[in-house]
């Protein structure tokens, strides 16, 4: 056999599971690709906890637990719906049926069959039941028509996929039995050995009537038609009697016992009508058979009980203390302001002490963001009320150890970090999704890294693995720029890390989702415009992109599906895409967190969502409702320095001026006058952004035209203090090859 899946349905077998595996495995262990698939029917005693047991000692054991008792014919149709191998054979927990009679089952269904029930050779059940079952199946073929294979037991050996059809038909009835003639499966029996239960039988008299019923009113129109047949002749000698008695003929006596068996016959009529519309009734609404709690396999979500979605801790209310930011720099600025507008007190982390959101703070550590150790100690026994950062991954190890050491709401996942600061985690990770791939190999070996990429179809991206914000990145066209390229990452990478990727072409986008219980709650997917040079700088976005509806909703699911696949069920992430000429869809990197660059002014200015205000909020334990409306188109430009060499800012005119144009959302300049600055050579080093916001996208472009033509920055070159320069931000610098 190529594979057999063994259903053992469970309720309350605690003291039966292991027996009946090691039962299953004595009789069973030969077969190659041999699978048991225990169904936990809700039960109550420790049932569950031995089955766990098992699925951790032995790779074979799968499980489904069900949310409450919903029924052995529920736990038989979850049994065929998640069998991984193509045949099943089903089994009861207490081994009334010998497994090792299986052979027997699958030495008949080599013969063609696609089902091979088993019937007890020498049945040890109650007279009583053993009397019932056979009149049941006795009256149902002779008297009802119906195919019912004379003595057929749970204990059968079924083709899976044949097994699927049959529990997946829309109706309420569960008789497998009578539905697998009915619809032509290939059918047989074969005498088996029944061995007497231990203790007292699970299947009361009432539950057994009951099977009955589902056999003899869920196949057969028969008895109906009797009824039909009934009341017609009923009504008929009604009125015969009645005219008998009008005449003198009958007594009074007589009409009373004829009108109450006339009465008799009514009721019993109403009862089988009624059966039947129950029987109607079961099978056309809408229903599931069960509900599943726990598994150790994959589980369609709609046969969750909370449809997949990950159960977030119940909320609280929000802890007295300080909101500690992970840096201090432009990005984080919108951070400390929300805060300061709910009246949280902040603590600033940053290793440098002129950065310009540091007079926004409360307290100020100057500590690097990625030493979560320091920062701990720093704020040993202080009240946190969260932690928080964004637009960097520099401080996103320290967001989780911090999270997890002051106990917070919220806390940043683990796995988050690996798929943003290591560029081959994110590639596994979307390998194993199944999504597209491309060429790629990361080593500390330089050398290693030139030999592969030399196989490799040019051009190249080289850039450091674990680094954010472009630095360290080049393009390479030709095999000779390889090694600078090389060497030029490593030097970037604080592990000396560096990627090596084929490099794909098409539209680059930026996909931002904001998840709430597993679920995209926010979303903006913007194109990214691209600065020409081989750093693959961001000089603005466009929002939103102008995509086929079918495109857009395939970007957000593969978002949602690479968050919830690295745990990140709550929060924010930004997936750097490029869409091809032909649809296919590349994942570039990820940022587990907030994109930077000004995005939550663009998200503001085009949607009205306020992302700044929806993370704070995430971080305390407050629950998210920042909607969004219909975007508008909105543009992000980046304003950066207008000299190609270090200089020091002289000024920056023209702001208000700008600010207050008609469209200008917003204008945001971080440096001040007398410090230095430095040729946009990685995202760091951005003087501000200007945002704005028209009917249309021609509509953008003449609003930034006009602001850009009003803002003037004076920079002066260092090596010369008493020249300057002085140039109008012209839009040629925002209009990059897309």
């Amino acid at each position: 056999m190529s594979g057999l899946t063994a259903i053992v349905p469970c309720y309350n077998e605690g003291a039966q599971v292991d027996v009946a595996y090691r039962g299953i495995c004595a009789a069973l262990g030969s077969i190659e690709n041999l699978e048991l698939l225990f169904v936990d029917d809700g039960s109550t005693d420790d049932t569950l906890a031995r089955i766990r047991t098992l699925a951790a000692a032995d790779a074979r054991v799968r499980y489904l637990s069900f949310a409450r008792n919903f029924g052995l014919p529920a736990a038989v149709t979850a049994g065929f719906r998640y069998a991984a191998q193509p045949w099943c054979v089903q089994l009861d927990a207490d081994l009334q049926f010998p497994p090792q009679e299986t052979w027997r089952l699958l030495e008949r269904a080599a013969q063609g069959y696609d089902v091979v029930f088993g019937i007890r050779r020498d049945r040890r059940d109650p007279w009583l039941r053993r009397v019932g079952a056979a009149g049941t199946h006795v009256l149902a073929r002779r008297l009802l028509g119906i195919e019912v294979p004379q003595g057929a037991t749970s204990f059968r050996v079924v083709r899976t996929a044949v097994g699927v059809t049959i529990v997946n038909l829309p109706t309420g009835n569960s008789h497998f039995v009578a539905k697998a003639p009915e619809l032509g499966a290939r059918h047989t029996t074969v005498e088996v050995e029944h061995v007497a239960r231990d203790g007292r039988s699970r299947f009361r008299l009432g539950r057994l009537a009951g099977d009955a019923f589902e056999l003899l009113f869920g196949f057969s129109w028969r008895p109906l038609n009797a009824m039909y047949l009934m009341a017609c002749l009923t009504a008929s000698a009604a009125l015969v009697l009645a005219v008998l008695g009008a005449s003198g003929v009958l007594s009074s006596t007589g009409l009373q016992a004829a009108g109450l068996l006339s009465s008799a016959v009514t009721v019993l009529a109403v009862a089988t009508t009624a059966r039947y519309l129950h029987r109607r009734m079961l099978d056309v609404r809408p229903r599931r058979p069960y509900y599943v709690r726990e598994a150790n396999l994959p589980v369609a979500p709609e046969d969750l009980l909370d449809g997949g979605r990950s159960a977030p801790p119940p909320p609280r209310a929000r802890r007295a203390g300080a909101l500690v930011v992970l840096g201090a720099g432009e990005e984080q600025v919108a951070i400390y302001r929300d805060a300061r507008a709910r009246g949280l007190s902040t603590i600033a982390v940053d290793r440098r002490a002129d950065r310009p959101a540091i007079p926004l703070a409360d307290e100020f550590l100057q500590i690097s963001t990625t030493d979560h150790e320091a920062i701990a100690m720093a704020l040993a026994g202080r009240e946190i009320a969260g932690v928080v950062t964004t637009a960097a991954d520099t401080g996103l190890a320290s967001w989780h150890a911090l999270t997890v050491h002051f106990d917070t709401p919220w806390r940043y996942p683990a796995a988050a970090v690996a798929v943003s600061m290591d560029k081959s985690a994110l590639h596994r990770l979307v390998s194993s999704l199944g999504m597209p791939t491309y060429a790629w190999r990361q080593s500390d070996d330089l050398d290693e890294l030139a030999a592969a990429a030399r196989t490799f179809r040019f051009p190249l991206v080289v850039k450091p693995t674990d680094a954010s914000g472009g630095r360290g990145v080049r393009g390479v066209h030709s095999a000779e720029q390889l090694d600078s390229a090389l060497r030029f990452a490593a030097a970037h990478s604080p592990r000396g890390q560096v990627i090596v990727e084929e490099f794909v072409s098409g539209r680059d986008l930026t996909v931002n989702v904001f998840m709430v219980d597993g679920a995209v709650a926010l979303a903006a997917v913007t194109d990214k415009r691209v600065l020409p040079g081989p750093g693959f700088l961001v000089a603005g976005h466009v929002a939103p992109a102008e995509l086929d509806p079918v495109l857009h909703r395939a970007l957000l699911d593969d978002a949602e599906r690479v968050c919830t696949a690295f745990g990140l069920t709550d929060g924010p992430a930004n997936f750097d895409v490029v869409v091809a000429d032909d649809g296919t869809r590349w994942v570039i990197e990820v940022g587990a967190r907030m994109s930077g660059n000004g995005f939550p002014q663009l998200a503001r200015a085009s949607t009205s969502a306020d992302w700044v205000h929806a993370l704070v909020g995430l971080a305390i334990g407050e629950p998210v409702r920042s909607r969004q409306l219909s975007p508008r188109p909105a543009r992000l430009h980046v304003l950066t320095s207008p000299l190609e060499q270090p200089g020091r800012l002289r000024a920056v005119t023209g702001l208000d001026a700008a600010a207050a144009l008609p469209g200008v959302a917003s204008v945001e300049v971080f440096c001040a006058p007398g410090e230095v600055v430095h040729p946009y050579t990685e995202a760091g080093r951005k003087l501000g952004w200007i945002v704005v916001t028209a009917d249309d996208r021609a509509g953008l472009d003449e609003v930034l035209d006009e602001a850009l033509r009003t803002i003037r920055i004076g920079v002066d070159p260092l090596a010369v203090e008493v020249a300057h320069a002085e140039r109008t931000l012209v839009p040629s610098l925002a209009e990059p090859k897309v």
